[in-house]
């Protein structure tokens, strides 16, 4: 059984799945810093570096709005980028799912009620009605009384 090791160690070998994570990390922490160089801030808000893998730059937008503006800076972007990565041929802008949220519940209706006096009123409308149906109508607003 070996003892505790140095987390550098840990790091060091090419193959180690950690090692890779930490490479493609720092590479898109640099792409971020570089992109910085030559896009404005309210941009750099909306735009983060999603990968650069194989080639292809991948840019993430918050919305819609901003992917489409970064669409057009997009040869600029490639161009300013091959200086410092050679390896780049290609820019892919993708936009961040919207997140779902559900729906506000809608407020509980209120049931409506009536004074006792309103709904005796009703009660004798409908027992002189000639309509059947509107006489089965007013009988039933009628049980809506505030006291049952």
């Amino acid at each position: 059984m070996t003892g505790p090791r140095r987390i550098g160690d840990l790091l060091r070998p090419t193959g180690s799945p950690l090692a890779a994570l930490v490479r493609r990390a720092g590479q898109r922490e640099r792409l971020n810093a570089r992109l910085g160089d030559i896009l404005d801030r309210p941009l750099l808000d909306h735009i983060q570096v999603a990968g650069g893998e194989n080639g292809v730059l991948v840019l993430m937008a918050d919305t819609p709005v901003w992917g489409h503006r970064i669409r057009y800076l997009a040869p600029t972007i490639l161009q300013h980028l091959q200086l410092h990565e050679p390896e780049l041929r290609d820019v892919r802008i993708i936009v961040r799912p919207a997140r779902e949220e559900p729906p506000p519940a809608a407020p509980a209706r209120a049931r409506r009620t009536l004074s006792r006096s309103c709904a005796s009123l009703l009660e004798t409308v409908a027992a002189t009605c000639d309509n059947p149906a509107l006489a089965r109508i007013l009988a039933r607003l009628s049980s809506r009384t505030r006291d049952g």
